[in-house]
């Protein structure tokens, strides 16, 4: 080092410590100064502040939703959740494994076992429920345990909400009497000094050290209680005949007490009808001695009633509740453990939605005579959407057409969900990398007797009514289980979507394309007005299609290049662009 270097440095660091002092030296106070008056910034000062906030604004949207956004810059820990105990089974003070929804057996906390309180709760549901995901909320499943569902093979209670076939065609019910035991809880120790629970000496030398490895030995929380007792779930799928059936079945099970709504759903009412209906009854019971299944709505009521003493005698620990280490006393770090249950939502219900409609689909395909699907036709009239017979050449290649690209979805759900499972850094649900599945809802397949009305009954256009089964119930189904549930819709993005029923759609690479696109369209003539004037003409075989007739982006969604339009517009479009 030269002998300049050494000279500069040892007069920075006195003039530092010159700069120090004459900080650290009291000033007098002002005599006359309020104390409580906060000292007002220089021009300067206020200058910087703003050039600092504005610099560190983002420069673009997160793609990811603001409630995540939300949950991730919160400095709060998870709270403390109760859980469906996994089928391997657990013990108190288990670790818990949020990101795989499993338990984890080690203990690393340092407690006692007690049963504070005495006395069972019981609860009584009755839920209709739109798809598998809805079902599986209605069951309380948690979202990691959803995604395990649908990635992995599934047991107990898990699989019967996953192998139970929820389909837009019929009214699904779920009936469920839950009784609960008390609960035995993890308590402080006796001789602890502090009167809590606390991490063991080697899991708060774990986690201060390495907290990866930590979250692999203990988990992100633990087993801070377990619930046995019995529970009783049975799902009830009734298909109608025809609308007016439908009708009086969904009337038949409003404004009623719990056991009128278990009879009006399993069997029916046969003055009015309804008994007729078809139905498919799937039991599961948890905890409990069963003696029989239940085939009638009184035997249900029973068994129902008999609970309480099947949860006394023969108890099953079918939940948990979960509390995270960042609670305890002792959690050595700032950070949280924290959890993915945004993205496992996300990945759930788009799985729901996606795994009901390939059943409609399926169902269709097997009994096509029995279902219709919207078309929009143009012709020198106008536009017009009707339903065309699945036993149509064009409508059913359509269909398989529609099917195959929703085990697309399913497929990419499943891998995403596995890879959730196996590495938390990877679960990351960009809900622009998935299609909403309303952009397939206007498409889908539906019974043919549920869009016409019986003799004497009021007529009500087949167009409002699949917008109400395919569009309006499953939206309001996801908002009914909160406003930022994936699925749950706006009135005005209903309304956008029932315009697109019976249209197909082509995606390109952004919107300006389909700006582009759209001005290669002609013009409806001055002389016509939309709705009553010519919106397809023939000009030899290559039929033409006025711009108005056209739709762009899916609403309430970041897919804003896609188009739509009629069948026979997309397809002529199609055949110029290539």
């Amino acid at each position: 080092m030269s002998g300049r270097t050494v000279g500069l440095t040892v007069g920075a660091l006195w003039l530092v410590a010159v700069l120090m002092l004459a900080v650290m030296q009291p000033t007098a106070p002002d005599p006359e100064a309020d104390p409580d008056t906060p000292e007002t910034p220089s021009e300067d000062d206020v200058g910087r502040y703003i050039a600092e906030a504005l610099a560190s604004r983002p420069t673009a949207p997160s793609s990811k939703p603001i409630e995540q956004q939300r949950r991730r810059d919160q400095d709060a820990p998870d709270p403390i959740a109760i859980l469906l105990a996994p089928e391997t089974g657990v013990s108190l003070g288990w670790g818990w494994n949020a990101f795989h929804g499993e338990a984890i057996p080690t203990r690393c906390v340092e407690f006692t076992t007690a049963r504070p309180f005495e006395g069972q709760t019981s609860a009584l549901d009755f839920t209709e429920v739109n798809d598998q995901f809805e079902l599986q909320q209605a069951m309380d499943m948690s979202a990691e345990a959803s995604v395990k569902t649908l990635a992995y093979e599934a047991k107990g209670e898990a699989k019967f909400s996953k192998t139970a076939k929820v389909t837009q065609s019929a009214l699904t019910y779920l009936i469920e009497a839950e009784v609960l035991n008390a609960p035995h809880m993890a308590m402080p120790p006796e001789a602890a000094e502090s009167r809590s629970v606390t991490l063991t000496p080697y899991a708060e030398r774990l986690a201060n050290r390495d907290i990866d490895l930590f979250k692999d030995v203990c988990g992100t929380g633990y087993i801070s209680g377990t619930y046995g007792g019995a529970k009783l779930s049975v799902l009830i799928s009734i298909t109608a005949s025809s609308r007016q059936e439908r009708e009086t079945v969904s009337a038949e099970v409003e404004g009623k007490g719990w056991g009128a709504k278990v009879n009006a759903a399993m069997n029916g009412d046969s003055q009015t009808g309804s008994s007729e209906a078809k139905r498919e009854i799937h039991f599961y019971q948890s905890g409990g001695k069963p003696q029989k299944l239940p085939t009638e709505p009184d035997e249900l009521i029973g068994m129902a009633e008999d609970l309480a003493l099947q949860a006394d005698q023969a108890e099953r620990i079918f939940r948990i509740s979960v509390t995270p280490y960042e609670v305890l006393q002792n959690w050595p770090r700032e950070e949280n453990l924290s959890g993915s249950e945004i993205e496992y939502e996300e990945l759930a219900a788009l799985w729901g939605s996606f795994q009901s409609m390939y059943s409609d689909i399926q169902a269709a395909l097997d009994e096509p005579d029995q279902y219709v699907v919207p078309e929009q036709l143009c012709a020198g009239a106008g536009c017009e959407t009707r339903f065309v017979p699945v036993t149509s050449g064009a409508a059913r290649s359509r269909l398989r057409a529609l099917q195959d690209d929703v085990l697309i979805w399913l497929d990419r759900l499943e891998i995403a969900a596995r890879d959730c499972i196996s590495a938390e850094e990877m679960c990351e649900t960009n809900m622009a990398h998935y299609r909403t599945p309303y952009a397939y809802l206007t498409q889908m397949p539906v019974l043919a007797s549920l869009l016409t009305a019986e003799e004497g009954a009021p007529e009500v256009p087949p167009l409002a009514l699949y917008k109400t089964m395919l569009i309006e119930e499953p939206a309001k189904g996801r908002c009914a289980l909160g406003s930022l549930t994936p699925g749950c819709l706006s009135n005005s993005a209903i309304d956008a979507w029932g315009a697109r029923i019976g249209q197909v759609s082509i995606i390109l690479e952004s919107r300006s394309d389909i700006d582009a696109l759209r001005a290669t369209l002609p013009d409806r003539p001055s002389s016509t007005f939309s709705g009553s004037g010519p919106n397809l003409r023939a000009e030899g075989d290559a039929p033409v299609c006025y711009a108005d007739v056209f739709h762009t982006a899916d609403p309430e969604t970041e897919l804003t290049s896609s188009l739509w339009g009629p069948p026979a517009c997309i397809e002529n479009l199609q055949r110029t662009r290539d």
